[in-house]
């Protein structure tokens, strides 16, 4: 049996017409609360199969903190867009990732 764990990403500076969504990155405070985080549930995650995330800035940036702390490569991270967008096709995508 699979086990899925969906985290979402840690705090990110705020929107600015500047910045695209996309492009948002996490704030210290995000970077920090998402440490925490994961040391605190860490005891309870016996394996890792797959860590994905979609390929925004903050996301990106919270799956390698999650990676880092869990002790696993950051090259086994896998960026998908099906997790960015809301798109039904991508829905189907997503379910064939987590069937996979």
């Amino acid at each position: 049996m699979k086990h899925i764990i969906f985290i979402r990403h840690g705090k990110a500076e705020e929107k600015w017409p500047r910045i695209d969504d996309w492009s948002r990155k996490l704030t210290e405070k995000g970077e920090e609360k998402t440490r925490e985080y994961i040391q605190a549930v860490k005891d309870k995650i016996k394996h890792v199969d797959a860590i994905i995330s979609s390929g925004s800035r903050r996301t990106k940036q919270t799956a390698e903190i999650v990676a880092q702390e869990l002790g696993i490569a950051r090259h086994a991270i896998q960026y998908h867009s099906a997790l960015w967008t809301r798109e039904s096709g991508d829905k189907k995508a997503l379910l064939g990732m987590i069937h996979s």
